[in-house]
């Protein structure tokens, strides 16, 4: 009879949450969760008035996050697909792009179809580098305190969640205009772009219980 083993927690491989910190490559992860927590949420929490500023009614402009969440799901499943054939972190700085590219289209929208494209484009590239970072921070600092290291990344980006919608509403208040808070975070997105273009495989793999000793 064939025997199964089933590992305890304490064998699961990888680094502490002290040793994942000092890291170059979790410093990069988490500036590029607060870029983009930044600019994303400055531009889902403003798009309705947004889009109602240029003439789009405000149902069509709510319906504008519905092709965002449709295009959440096509990034999540697409980045998955194409992480396995050319890796993780190429994958990423393209979903990278994908956002950037979308929240500067943003700037010459004139309709209710412009509007869902480039919802629907926005999506892949959130709902892409949102599922990377997290199989990234796995692949490169293992699963043993992988809880812990994930709930430091996410509180990295709750601050710029906050601070990115404030901007907008500030930018609004003194120009009466989205134009430059949606250009300021097209230019925050491009710093994410390069700051994912700049991590690096770490030299010990973590996963390798002979690398442990």
């Amino acid at each position: 009879m064939k025997v199964t083993k089933e590992y305890s927690a304490s064998e699961i491989t990888g680094l502490s949450l002290k040793e994942a910190i000092r890291t170059r490559d979790f410093g990069i992860i988490c500036a590029l969760f607060i870029c983009f927590g930044f600019s994303s949420h400055s531009v889902l929490v403003h798009i309705v008035p947004y889009s109602t500023g240029i003439g789009i009614s405000s149902t069509q402009a709510s319906l504008g996050l519905s092709f965002l969440g449709v295009g959440t799901i096509l990034g999540r499943v697409t980045s998955g697909v194409v992480s396995d054939k050319i890796g993780a972190v190429p994958t990423l700085v393209a979903c990278c792009i994908i956002e950037a590219a979308a929240i500067f289209c943003l700037l010459a929208v004139n309709s209710p179809v412009t509007l869902y494209l480039t919802m629907l484009l926005l999506g892949i590239g959130y709902g892409g580098w949102v599922v990377l970072c997290a199989v990234i921070l796995a692949g490169f600092f293992g699963t043993k305190n992988l809880g812990t290291i994930l709930g430091i990344w996410f509180m990295c980006g709750a601050p710029a969640g906050i601070l990115g919608p404030l901007m907008g509403g500030i930018v609004f208040d003194f120009t009466k205009s989205y134009f430059l808070a949606v250009l300021i975070s097209g230019i925050i997105c491009i710093v994410a772009v390069i700051l994912a273009a700049l991590i690096k495989p770490p030299h010990r793999r973590v996963l390798d219980p002979s690398s442990q000793g």
